[in-house]
């Protein structure tokens, strides 16, 4: 069982979408409840742990339409302009995929410089943030199972006190 003082970091754990596979914190490993927990940047977690450097490789970027859950978390409206991104982080070295995300962000939002920065193909949106300086703060969400993968969270990032990111990761590994 998972210390309710640790548990108290998800805000909506509650919440979660329905038909999430529940996930018992307490039997992941260390590093696995590490980065469910980090308010940080995974990739730096992932390089220590792996002892190799990640890369992001982008699986798809386009304008997004939000689902209820997204505007709720988001609070915008259903026409609001989004982004949507699909993410792959892999090492360098070995290829492996670590872990894949997916968010959506609200243009409006976030400085032009951030936006900018993640318009390579290659950028985090952690190193993005650390960039472009944004200074910010995550909120974690809710964690589960989904299939094939390790464990899961999602969280959202404010910025300027409002939220600018819903963002997804599946922890592969």
């Amino acid at each position: 069982m998972a210390d309710p003082g640790l548990m108290r970091l998800f805000v909506a754990q509650h919440e979660r979408p329905p038909g999430a596979a529940a996930l018992d914190f307490a039997a992941l490993s260390p590093y696995h409840r590490c980065l469910l927990i980090t308010d940080g940047t995974v990739t730096s977690l992932l390089e220590a742990y792996a002892l190799e450097a990640v890369r992001t490789r982008c699986l798809d970027r386009a304008a997004g339409r939000l689902t209820p859950v997204q505007q709720r978390w988001l609070r915008v409206d259903a026409g609001a302009a989004t982004l949507a991104r699909r993410v792959v982080i892999e090492g360098v070295r070995s290829n492996a995929a670590y872990l894949s995300a997916s968010s959506v962000l609200i243009p409006d939002r976030l400085p032009p410089d951030f936006v900018e920065a993640l318009a390579h193909e290659h950028a985090s949106i952690g190193s993005a943030l650390i960039g472009a300086a944004v200074e910010h703060r995550r909120e974690l969400l809710w964690f589960d199972r989904p299939a094939g993968t390790v464990a899961s969270r999602t969280y959202r990032v404010f910025i300027q006190g409002r939220p600018a990111l819903l963002i997804t990761e599946e922890f592969l590994r």
